[in-house]
């Protein structure tokens, strides 16, 4: 899992797995950027990009809530 400073959270998958949840359609993919960004893989150019960077990669989780979590705690 990957936490960004706008609490949304991602979940770090491999690059097998990046594509093939790309070729199912199953999830978007995003190549999660050292800055904090995303970019959606969009096509096969993207998605082979982001193998050769070493990019890491992820499918959206959703933004964490806290004042739900402070309300638990």
């Amino acid at each position: 899992m990957k936490i960004t400073k706008d609490l949304f959270v991602w979940k770090i998958i491999t690059h097998k797995q990046a594509s093939d949840i790309f070729h199912l359609g199953i999830f978007n993919v995003f190549k999660l950027n050292e800055d904090g960004s995303e970019s959606m893989i969009e096509s096969e150019e993207d998605l082979l990009e982001a193998y050769y960077e070493k990019a890491v990669m992820g499918i959206e989780v959703g933004k964490l809530n806290l004042s739900k979590i402070r309300h638990y705690a």
